[in-house]
């Protein structure tokens, strides 16, 4: 218990706050932009301004048949993630360019307290009140301002959804609290869900006398940081120049993660690249969710007295696709299946994919075959307007 308090509290951060106008930001440069130009797509970098004044870089990327373009697709990071995550494994690879060379306009967003988010219109990063947020502000706050972004950009009124881990959360706080929202919807691809954790990851099935320790432990601190702490796990455990370095390294993943067909679904160097593109911090306060969700046994709001709202998730109705991992050990599949239930006239799809882990549906090398061929294959059959197809085709 206290080696996981002592990493959940081991903070470092090193931003330091540069006010900015949202809009697209001419001539920036970011690790994403780079990947994206050396993979040869057209792309933009945007800021836009929530409406209590965070400030988030919106990744857009062009297809390269423009006339064959099929409408805008928002791919949304998880808790600790970035746009990166959907970049990661390449061109030949990745999510984001298997929709591209399906023809779709593709954005990717980062929410706030993210690494390519990190501020704000007045707050300082390193203040207090800059991290007094959960997946409550990023699904209420985040999300509309980011949809209604895309769609001014794309001149579209509706959109396709990917989100992963705490990007499909967000989207289910958003549909719950605000219907109307499901206008502006297509489809909700999620991969691995988290909006029920009953059976979590053994590091956060503390029973109560430590949950409420953790809980008085990490109130005093802003934000959590994962700078030093994968720097660290690099350097002196993942490095090839470790004998059984890469070893451990796949290891510790499993163990994190869910074991997985390590030898067939990712290439173990990649992880040693990994945490340069990971988010280096994340607010105290999104983790305390997860841990309430846990606690309480329902997916509701965020409040420090424990009397946060129950999400009505009855409200969400869209088409929503479910894929799962069968070795995650982040969100069970039991938990993902109550999702599921509660959402069942509108699901269209649940696949759970043998062998992969939570993180192996953003990085597995055989994402495409095991997924994005049918996420692709989904959006062009059942989501298609046919005459907004052939406009984009002939005009």
């Amino acid at each position: 218990m206290k080696q996981i308090l002592t990493f959940l509290i081991f903070i470092l951060l090193n931003f330091k706050d540069v006010q900015g106008q949202p809009g697209l930001l001419t001539g920036k440069q970011d690790d994403v932009i780079n990947l994206l130009s050396l993979a040869g797509f057209a792309n933009e970098l945007h800021r836009i301004e929530t409406e209590d004044g965070y400030l988030l870089k919106l990744h857009r990327i062009f297809p390269n048949k423009p006339k064959n373009r099929r409408g805008p697709v928002l791919l949304m990071h998880g808790f600790l993630g970035t746009s990166a995550d959907f970049i990661f494994t390449g061109p030949n690879i990745a999510l984001a360019y298997q929709l591209l060379n399906a023809g779709y306009h593709v954005f990717m967003g980062n929410c706030r307290g993210s690494k390519f988010s990190m501020k704000h219109k007045s707050l300082d990063p390193l203040s207090r009140e800059f991290w007094r947020f959960s997946f409550d502000e990023i699904g209420l706050l985040d999300l509309p301002a980011i949809i209604n972004y895309v769609l001014f950009l794309s001149e579209k009124k509706s959109l396709f959804y990917v989100g992963h881990n705490q990007g499909a959360t967000a989207l289910l706080v958003l549909l719950s609290s605000h219907p109307k929202f499901n206008e502006k919807i297509i489809q909700a691809h999620f991969l691995a869900p988290i909006a029920f954790m009953d059976y979590p990851h053994p590091i956060l099935a503390f029973n109560a006398e430590d949950y409420e320790n953790s809980m008085r432990v990490l109130r005093k601190f802003n934000f959590v940081s994962m700078v030093d702490f994968t720097k660290t796990i690099v350097d002196n455990y993942c490095s090839e120049n470790i004998p059984g370095g890469l070893r451990l390294c796949v290891r510790l993943w499993e163990f994190l993660f869910g074991r997985n067909q390590i030898e067939t679904e990712i290439d173990p160097k990649l992880l040693l690249d990994l945490p340069a593109f990971i988010s280096p911090t994340a607010s105290v306060r999104q983790f305390l969710h997860f841990l309430k969700i846990y606690r309480t046994g329902k997916f509701q709001s965020y409040d420090r007295d424990g009397k946060g709202r129950e999400y009505k998730l009855t409200n969400v109705q869209i088409p929503v696709y479910i894929y799962h991992g069968a070795e995650d050990m982040i969100v069970s599949r039991i938990d993902v299946e109550r999702l599921k239930n509660i959402l069942a006239p509108f699901i269209k799809v649940y696949n759970v994919i043998p062998n992969l882990n939570h993180y192996d549906l953003l990085l597995s090398k055989n994402g495409k075959t095991h997924l994005y061929d049918d996420i692709c294959k989904a959006m062009t059959n059942d989501g298609l307007d046919f005459f907004d197809y052939v406009k984009n085709i002939f005009i």
